[in-house]
């Protein structure tokens, strides 16, 4: 009878087992293997690196839906070669398109997605002043790329939204005994075609709508400052900065130098560089300025504009 006994507790001790083990898979939602997103690389569109501000990111901010339809945010960092997240979204079968940006955030403050009537897009700011060094954050967009639980591993390739703009100012031979320390570089627009300001950079969209600055304004001049000694020869430009594109041509462009000139600062202002069909800044693009002076002007020498991410095969020159 002992025995007998022995046997039915120890049934009724495995039937509880198995309706406890089924209480809890109720409960706790099993994560199917293999179904989180996967970030296998992300490249800049410049694979000419030297030419770039932002040669190489380490962290990316995306935007997608989940498996459960919902929208998520996740930053992805890059630890040697390989790419991680903290929480990694889960996709599901149907294929969502990813979007991705950076910086992941600015001032210590997070860079979130905002979504508005179907528009995607992250704040952004344009400085209407800047240094020789360039604190102008570089803000880079990828192109969406499509993800599912059976296409979960993705790379992205990163675009810039600003448009980079260089200066060879170099001092005359007949200035070559005295010391000539350039001080701004006041970059001026006839038409007010220069923009500043807050701005929403759009990630979805077709053509031109994708990696475009909403809501900046327009201005008329934006200044740089610094102190750089100018030599009489360079092999590369020696100050460059980080500005929105335009939203319209400009005609007419002038650049106003101070310059201190042993121990006395003076100003030029080179001739206004005119075109008809004028210049329109673009996004990704490097615009080169070249500029000679000596102890009484400025000269504009020309400009050349190159495909950002090439810039060193590309030398198109143009009219202003």
């Amino acid at each position: 009878m002992k025995n007998m006994r022995n046997l039915y507790n120890l049934g009724w001790g495995l039937a509880l087992c198995s309706l406890l083990g089924a209480c809890q898979s109720d409960g706790i939602p099993e994560v199917e293997a293999g179904s989180t997103l996967e970030l296998r690389s992300v490249s800049l569109a410049d694979d000419a690196v030297t030419k770039a501000v932002t040669t190489s990111v380490d962290n990316v901010k995306l935007y997608l839906k989940n498996s459960s339809d919902t929208w998520v945010n996740p930053v992805y960092s890059k630890s040697g070669v390989t790419w991680g997240c903290e929480s990694a979204p889960l996709l599901g079968s149907t294929a969502t398109d990813v979007y991705a940006y950076y910086p992941t955030e600015e001032e210590g403050k997070a860079i979130n997605v905002t979504a508005s009537s179907g528009v995607y897009s992250v704040e952004v700011t344009v400085r209407d002043a800047d240094t020789f060094d360039g604190k102008q954050i570089d803000y880079l967009y990828a192109k969406p790329v499509q993800a599912s639980k059976t296409s979960k591993i993705i790379s992205l390739q990163l675009f810039h939204a600003l448009t980079k703009v260089s200066f060879y100012i170099y001092k005359s031979a007949n200035a070559s005994d005295e010391i000539l320390t350039l001080k701004k570089i006041d970059i001026r627009s006839n038409t007010g075609r220069l923009q500043i300001g807050k701005a929403d950079m759009r990630l979805n969209g077709t053509g031109e709508e994708l990696g475009r600055l909403n809501g900046l304004a327009g201005t008329s001049s934006i200044e740089l400052t610094g102190s750089k000694i100018l030599e009489t020869s360079l092999t590369q430009p020696n100050i460059s900065c980080l500005v929105a594109p335009m939203d319209a041509a400009e005609q007419v462009l002038s650049f106003r130098l101070t310059v201190d000139v042993d121990g006395v600062e003076r100003e030029f202002e080179t001739a206004s560089i005119s075109s008809e069909s004028g210049v329109k800044w673009l996004a990704g693009y490097h615009y080169v300025y070249k500029i000679r002076i000596d102890k009484m002007e400025g000269t504009f020498e020309g400009v050349t504009v190159y495909d950002w991410q090439n810039s060193t095969d590309q030398n198109t020159s143009v009219g202003i």
